[in-house]
């Protein structure tokens, strides 16, 4: 990753407003489609700009690569629906393959890792609220 930040990029690093402009639209690209696979490359097209400026980008904003910034969103996005319990809930196991996880044991490591507890344990906490 640092290598790819370390390269000329095709995004002009003065150009603050563009910079803005592009990271408000793959952010909000992110959010509309969380349910699918997106990958840096297919983020840059959608943007218009190389994938090297897409990491710059993520990396100067966001503190993190885009794939990472990704799925953050996503087990964020999983979170908050194990938490709103509206009687119609689905398990862990389906919200998790709804958003493209499909090895649960790496998903429950990756989701405790960020949240401190497994999933499993926030869909209790979302019953008792």
């Amino acid at each position: 990753i640092k290598t790819l930040t370390s390269f000329l990029t095709n995004l002009d690093v003065k150009g603050q407003g563009v910079q803005s402009q592009v990271l408000r639209k793959v952010l909000q690209y992110i959010e509309e489609n969380l349910k699918q696979d997106l990958t840096p490359e297919a983020l840059a097209r959608y943007a218009n700009v190389s994938v090297r400026s897409l990491y710059v980008l993520f990396d100067q904003h966001m503190g993190e690569p885009p794939r990472r910034y990704f799925v953050s969103r996503k087990l964020d996005r999983i979170r908050s629906d194990l938490l709103n319990a509206d009687g119609r809930k689905k398990s862990v196991t389906e919200l998790a393959m709804d958003y493209g996880f499909t090895h649960l044991g790496r998903f429950s490591a990756e989701y405790k890792a960020r949240f401190s507890e497994l999933p499993s344990e926030t869909l209790k906490h979302g019953k008792s609220v």
